[in-house]
């Protein structure tokens, strides 16, 4: 089983990750998977490599064959694996702002990904993709924004043991539809 762990940068997903880790988890981390590769063009200013995303998509699918067991993959990009459900991390635009700019993002890097979240534009691009595969009904979204780490891990290994168990009719109140950052990004204009 692949679980692809997505969400927009700044929303936690890699902190989720390493705690998943920790709790003896397979987890593959997307961002040293490309520059192992080295297929891709160099880091731009804040450390994000372009891809090409069929590319990237092709080498997911060859690298996916040789999984066994459960395994996590984080990134933003990972719901281009050919994951069994995508779990979409989204927090406050907010928050993401907050946390991408004590990361020392450009300002307008920041924003980017802010509107990003605001829009729901990891979601709706991880909805288009299992959709290509006749999965939609197998990505989730949850508001992780007040939770801690463990909570959120807490939160996948439950996504994770319904999976396994087919019992999809628990995982519906996840389904996307449920995040709404309208009256949020708004007030930015």
């Amino acid at each position: 089983m692949l679980i692809a762990l997505s969400g927009t940068p700044g929303c936690g997903k890699t902190t989720a990750a390493e705690e998943l880790e920790a709790r003896g988890y397979q987890v593959h981390y997307l961002t040293g998977m490309i520059e192992g590769w080295g297929q891709f063009g160099p880091p731009d200013e804040t450390g994000s490599v372009p891809v090409d995303v069929d590319e990237l998509r092709d080498l997911l699918g060859t690298w996916a064959e040789g999984l066994r067991g459960v395994n996590v993959l984080d990134g933003h990009l990972s719901y281009l694996a050919p994951a069994d459900a995508v779990l979409v991390l989204r927090a406050d635009p907010d928050t993401i702002r907050k946390r991408l700019s004590s990361r020392n993002y450009p300002e307008g890097k920041v924003m980017e990904n802010a509107e990003a979240e605001g829009i729901s534009s990891v979601l709706i691009y991880a909805l288009m993709e299992m959709k290509d595969r006749g999965r939609e009904e197998r990505v989730f979204e949850r508001d992780i924004t007040d939770l801690t780490p463990g909570e959120c891990a807490d939160w996948a290994v439950k996504m994770i043991s319904a999976l396994k168990g087919e019992d999809l009719k628990s995982l519906v109140r996840y389904r996307p539809g449920k995040v709404d950052w309208t009256e949020v990004i708004s007030g930015w204009y």
